[in-house]
């Protein structure tokens, strides 16, 4: 199983939605990638 969570802010830091998304493991697939940022 593959749960995905959103939370998202408006620029007053007030949340704007939430959302969970859920997928059966047997029915995806996934890839990713990650990029490191310099601070």
């Amino acid at each position: 199983m593959l749960s995905m969570h959103e939370l998202a802010y408006d620029d007053a830091s007030k949340p704007l939605f939430v959302s969970e998304i859920v997928y059966a493991g047997d029915r995806y697939r996934l890839r990713t990638s990650f990029t490191r940022t310099s601070d």
